[in-house]
């Protein structure tokens, strides 16, 4: 019989402001087995990522956000962990049918 794949053992910081999309993006790692901090604030994401004792693998991050882009955001976490990978999602939103 096979064994289970490991579980992974690595820290994700997800930001986005839409609430919905980061509540998807955290429940579904969580549910993949990884550590996850999340967030709607680029500003507490920045704190997360000074005070968060494990390293983090990899910033999950909005593009377009109103009060800092993922693309800054991305930068200013770099400054503080430059091991951090960065991984940039958008969930627009497609006008309904009417």
């Amino acid at each position: 019989m096979a064994s289970p794949p490991p579980k992974p053992s690595e820290t994700i910081l997800v930001v986005d402001d839409d609430r919905e999309v980061l509540s998807l993006a955290v429940d579904l790692l969580r549910s993949a087995g990884y550590t996850v901090v999340g967030t709607a604030d680029p500003s507490q994401a920045l704190q997360l990522a000074r005070i968060h004792a494990q390293p983090l693998a990899l910033l999950l991050t909005d593009v377009v956000m109103p009060l800092k882009s993922g693309l800054q955001l991305a930068s200013d976490v770099r400054a503080i962990r430059p091991e951090v990978k960065v991984l940039w999602m958008s969930a627009g939103r497609w006008p309904r049918r009417q």
